[in-house]
């Protein structure tokens, strides 16, 4: 099984239901949630004061039947205590980390 590293760094971010999102090249994802919309977007150089996130996923597609992958790759971050932002798409899913955390 082999993980790569998504491209780029991202900022996480909530935003009011009531808010227009902007559908534009940064955009990474959008959670629609009960009270808010969380956005999840490559960080821009004019981006400052908050988080920065790296993200990773496996580079293989894994059929519906198949369950536990994704635990087995966390337990080595959770057995350390690192916490995690798991984004899952159809086929791929995205594993987020503090910038921070990576460069330990």
């Amino acid at each position: 099984m082999k993980l790569k590293i998504q491209s780029g760094e991202f900022i996480i971010e909530k935003i009011d239901k009531n808010a227009t999102i902007n559908l534009s090249d940064d955009l990474f994802c959008v959670v629609n949630e009960f009270d808010c919309y969380t956005i999840i977007k490559n960080k821009l150089k004019s981006s400052c004061n908050t988080q920065i996130f790296k993200a990773f996923y496996i580079d293989e597609i894994f059929d519906f039947s198949q369950s536990g992958i994704l635990f087995e790759i966390l337990r080595p971050l959770k057995e350390e205590c690192i916490s995690v932002l798991v984004v899952s798409a159809y086929e791929r899913d995205y594993i987020l980390l503090i910038k921070m955390i990576l460069i330990k």
